[in-house]
């Protein structure tokens, strides 16, 4: 009686050294995971936008490239089920012990962020870059040329632009006004007076500026006198004064400063 106590003993020790082995044995092949495969072609980088260079004139470019990579992994059974076979997707699990529960078999899984390929899980990552590289050298436009514009004085009498005139007229005859006084009102304020070349002249043309060659402003006048003033009208300023009648111009008076 004592051995076959023992023999019993030595086989409920084996049987339940087997259940052992085979649930630690089926977790253990339930959570193993491979490790990433990257696509061949060199690293797994390809280019998916051309090179560009963000300024003209110059080969330094930019360009993005892409890499996929994929993840696979075994599929997973729910707690207390084991991988039993590689068959049918839906029933690959079995309840470690199905003597107790009818529905013994399930649907196999696939870890979290792992989707399914096959009869194995798979997981794919995309990665891009930004990376330099020679671009083809797009040439700089030219700024154009901005064409000249007609030179204009200021009528500092009306306040309205307008470019010079000059003209001689026959009917002011051939004389031109003499000045005959030139001075400074004030720092800001300067003033000449002239005489009269003829009956005609319904009005004057004065020139006036900081040098005697170059008048740069103008104004019209009624009388005889012409009272000017402006904060650039300091030092010296050149008078000439031309007769107008009905808009032609006549002789201009010798060029005088104060």
């Amino acid at each position: 009686m004592k051995k076959s106590g023992s023999l019993w003993k030595a086989i409920l020790w084996f049987v339940f050294g087997l259940l052992l082995g085979y649930v630690f044995g089926a977790k253990s092949f339930v959570t193993k995971e491979a490790g990433a495969t990257i696509l061949p072609n060199g690293d797994g980088w390809h280019d998916i936008t051309e090179c560009v260079a963000p300024i003209c004139g110059t080969d330094e470019g930019f360009k993005t490239q892409e890499r996929i990579t994929y993840s696979y992994a075994d599929p997973i059974c729910p707690t207390w089920y084991h991988v039993q076979n590689s068959g049918n997707w839906n029933q690959r699990c079995h309840r470690d012990y199905h003597w107790q529960q009818p529905e013994h078999k399930a649907p196999i899984g696939c870890p979290k962020d792992y989707d399914r390929d096959g009869v194995s899980c798979k997981k794919t990552t995309t990665e891009n870059r930004e990376v330099k590289c020679e671009a083809p050298i797009v040439e700089c436009e030219q700024e154009p040329t901005p064409t000249p514009e007609p030179p204009v004085v200021i009528d500092r009498g009306t306040g309205v632009a307008s470019p010079p005139q000059e003209p001689t007229c026959k009917d002011l005859g051939g004389y031109a006004p003499t000045i005959t006084k030139v001075g400074r009102i004030d720092k800001d304020t300067v003033f000449a007076e002239w005489t009269s070349p003829s009956e005609n002249a319904d009005s004057y043309l004065v020139w006036y500026g900081l040098k005697a060659d170059k008048l740069e402003w103008n104004t019209i006048v009624k009388g005889l006198r012409a009272e000017i003033s402006g904060k650039e009208l300091t030092g010296h300023v050149w008078f000439k004064v031309a007769a107008k009648s009905e808009g032609c111009v006549g002789n201009f008076s010798i060029t005088t400063d104060p």
